[in-house]
Protein backbone atom coordinates (compact mmCIF):
# COMPACT_ATOMS: atom_id res chain seq x y z
CA UNK A 1 0.00 0.00 0.00
CA UNK A 2 0.65 3.61 -0.12
CA UNK A 3 1.55 3.89 3.25
CA UNK A 4 3.59 1.02 3.92
CA UNK A 5 5.88 2.31 1.04
CA UNK A 6 6.16 6.23 2.94
CA UNK A 7 6.64 4.01 6.18
CA UNK A 8 9.67 1.66 4.17
CA UNK A 9 10.84 5.52 2.57
CA UNK A 10 11.05 6.65 6.38
CA UNK A 11 13.22 3.84 7.41
CA UNK A 12 16.34 5.09 5.27
CA UNK A 13 16.18 8.75 6.92
CA UNK A 14 16.45 6.74 9.99
CA UNK A 15 19.76 5.13 9.15
CA UNK A 16 21.39 6.75 6.35
CA UNK A 17 23.34 8.57 8.42
CA UNK A 18 24.76 5.33 10.44
CA UNK A 19 24.94 3.46 6.50
CA UNK A 20 27.44 5.85 5.50
CA UNK A 21 29.63 6.81 8.24
CA UNK A 22 29.66 2.76 8.35
CA UNK A 23 31.28 2.80 4.42
CA UNK A 24 33.45 5.97 4.45
CA UNK A 25 35.21 4.72 7.87
CA UNK A 26 36.64 2.08 5.27
CA UNK A 27 36.89 3.96 2.10
CA UNK A 28 39.80 4.22 0.37
CA UNK A 29 41.09 6.55 -2.26
CA UNK A 30 40.72 3.19 -4.20
CA UNK A 31 36.81 2.83 -3.67
CA UNK A 32 33.84 5.00 -5.08
CA UNK A 33 30.69 5.18 -3.08
CA UNK A 34 28.07 5.96 -5.51
CA UNK A 35 24.60 6.78 -3.68
CA UNK A 36 21.25 6.89 -6.14
CA UNK A 37 18.84 8.41 -4.26
CA UNK A 38 15.26 6.97 -5.83
CA UNK A 39 12.92 10.15 -5.51
CA UNK A 40 12.88 10.31 -1.48
CA UNK A 41 10.30 12.15 0.14
CA UNK A 42 12.01 12.60 3.43
CA UNK A 43 14.80 14.16 4.27
CA UNK A 44 17.13 11.54 3.34
CA UNK A 45 18.68 13.48 0.43
CA UNK A 46 19.88 16.45 2.68
CA UNK A 47 21.82 13.85 5.01
CA UNK A 48 23.68 12.41 1.86
CA UNK A 49 24.39 15.41 0.66
CA UNK A 50 25.87 16.42 4.38
CA UNK A 51 27.86 13.37 4.46
CA UNK A 52 29.12 14.12 1.04
CA UNK A 53 30.23 17.58 1.64
CA UNK A 54 32.27 16.81 5.04
CA UNK A 55 33.43 13.75 2.94
CA UNK A 56 37.39 15.66 1.88
CA UNK A 57 37.56 12.86 -0.90
CA UNK A 58 36.69 13.16 -4.27
CA UNK A 59 35.28 9.39 -4.50
CA UNK A 60 31.71 10.28 -3.08
CA UNK A 61 28.86 10.60 -5.56
CA UNK A 62 25.33 11.03 -5.32
CA UNK A 63 22.69 10.80 -8.30
CA UNK A 64 19.26 11.96 -7.43
CA UNK A 65 16.27 10.04 -9.86
CA UNK A 66 12.54 10.30 -9.61
CA UNK A 67 11.01 7.01 -7.84
CA UNK A 68 11.76 4.36 -10.54
CA UNK A 69 12.55 1.59 -7.56
CA UNK A 70 15.30 -0.21 -6.88
CA UNK A 71 16.52 -2.32 -10.26
CA UNK A 72 16.55 0.73 -12.04
CA UNK A 73 18.48 2.92 -8.88
CA UNK A 74 20.69 0.04 -8.78
CA UNK A 75 20.89 0.53 -12.95
CA UNK A 76 21.75 3.87 -12.71
CA UNK A 77 24.42 2.98 -10.46
CA UNK A 78 26.16 0.66 -12.91
CA UNK A 79 25.86 2.71 -15.07
CA UNK A 80 28.08 5.37 -13.90
CA UNK A 81 30.54 3.43 -12.01
CA UNK A 82 33.94 2.87 -13.12
CA UNK A 83 35.43 0.52 -10.74
CA UNK A 84 35.94 -3.00 -11.31
CA UNK A 85 33.81 -4.80 -8.43
CA UNK A 86 30.08 -3.68 -7.53
CA UNK A 87 28.61 -3.67 -4.09
CA UNK A 88 25.21 -2.82 -3.61
CA UNK A 89 24.09 -1.44 0.00
CA UNK A 90 20.82 -0.37 1.10
CA UNK A 91 20.42 2.74 2.72
CA UNK A 92 19.02 0.71 5.90
CA UNK A 93 22.60 -1.36 5.89
CA UNK A 94 25.46 -1.09 7.50
CA UNK A 95 29.18 -2.65 6.37
CA UNK A 96 30.89 -3.74 9.32
CA UNK A 97 34.84 -2.73 9.51
CA UNK A 98 37.04 -4.28 7.89
CA UNK A 99 34.19 -5.60 5.09
CA UNK A 100 36.66 -3.78 2.30
CA UNK A 101 40.13 -4.44 3.27
CA UNK A 102 38.61 -8.01 3.29
CA UNK A 103 36.85 -7.78 -0.17
CA UNK A 104 40.20 -5.81 -1.19
CA UNK A 105 42.39 -8.64 -0.25
CA UNK A 106 39.61 -11.32 -1.76
CA UNK A 107 39.77 -9.69 -5.20
CA UNK A 108 43.49 -9.39 -5.24
CA UNK A 109 44.57 -12.68 -4.39
CA UNK A 110 41.76 -14.30 -6.54
CA UNK A 111 39.78 -11.94 -8.80
CA UNK A 112 36.81 -13.69 -8.57
CA UNK A 113 33.26 -12.66 -10.50
CA UNK A 114 31.75 -12.77 -7.13
CA UNK A 115 32.52 -12.83 -3.74
CA UNK A 116 29.99 -14.70 -1.71
CA UNK A 117 29.72 -12.34 1.93
CA UNK A 118 28.44 -13.70 5.63
CA UNK A 119 26.21 -11.00 7.21
CA UNK A 120 23.97 -10.14 9.87
CA UNK A 121 20.40 -9.62 9.98
CA UNK A 122 19.91 -6.21 12.03
CA UNK A 123 16.53 -5.19 13.53
CA UNK A 124 17.34 -2.29 15.38
CA UNK A 125 13.70 -2.19 16.84
CA UNK A 126 13.75 -6.03 17.66
CA UNK A 127 17.31 -6.59 18.79
CA UNK A 128 15.84 -10.45 20.19
CA UNK A 129 15.36 -11.23 15.77
CA UNK A 130 18.97 -9.86 15.02
CA UNK A 131 21.30 -12.73 14.48
CA UNK A 132 24.45 -13.29 12.06
CA UNK A 133 23.93 -15.10 8.04
CA UNK A 134 26.60 -17.80 7.38
CA UNK A 135 26.78 -18.80 4.33
CA UNK A 136 27.73 -22.33 3.36
CA UNK A 137 30.64 -21.26 1.14
CA UNK A 138 34.29 -22.17 2.58
CA UNK A 139 35.72 -19.32 3.90
CA UNK A 140 38.49 -17.88 1.98
CA UNK A 141 38.57 -20.69 -0.75
CA UNK A 142 37.89 -19.79 -4.73
CA UNK A 143 35.16 -21.98 -5.75
CA UNK A 144 35.58 -23.12 -9.36
CA UNK A 145 32.65 -26.04 -9.65
CA UNK A 146 29.99 -24.86 -10.76
CA UNK A 147 27.63 -27.45 -8.43
CA UNK A 148 29.49 -26.83 -5.60
CA UNK A 149 28.44 -23.19 -5.87
CA UNK A 150 25.18 -23.91 -6.74
CA UNK A 151 24.87 -26.63 -4.17
CA UNK A 152 25.33 -23.88 -1.80
CA UNK A 153 23.59 -20.75 -2.90
CA UNK A 154 20.19 -23.00 -3.18
CA UNK A 155 20.80 -24.67 0.16
CA UNK A 156 21.54 -21.64 2.38
CA UNK A 157 18.70 -19.69 0.41
CA UNK A 158 20.19 -16.08 1.41
CA UNK A 159 20.02 -14.69 -2.26
CA UNK A 160 20.58 -10.81 -1.05
CA UNK A 161 22.60 -8.85 -3.59
CA UNK A 162 23.55 -7.28 -1.23
CA UNK A 163 25.26 -10.09 0.62
CA UNK A 164 27.44 -10.24 -2.81
CA UNK A 165 30.34 -8.09 -4.68
CA UNK A 166 30.07 -9.16 -8.44
CA UNK A 167 32.72 -8.29 -10.82
CA UNK A 168 31.55 -5.09 -12.90
CA UNK A 169 31.12 -6.62 -16.25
Amino acid sequence: SAADLDADRRVVQRFIGACLRSILDQLGPQHELIVVDDGSSDNTLALVFQAQEAWPGNNFHVFSQANEGIPSARNHCLRVAVGDYIAFIDGDDMMLPGSLSAMDQAIAAHQPDVIACDFRMWHPDEPAKTRSVRMGYPVGRLLRDQDTILNNFFADRQMYIWSNVFRRE
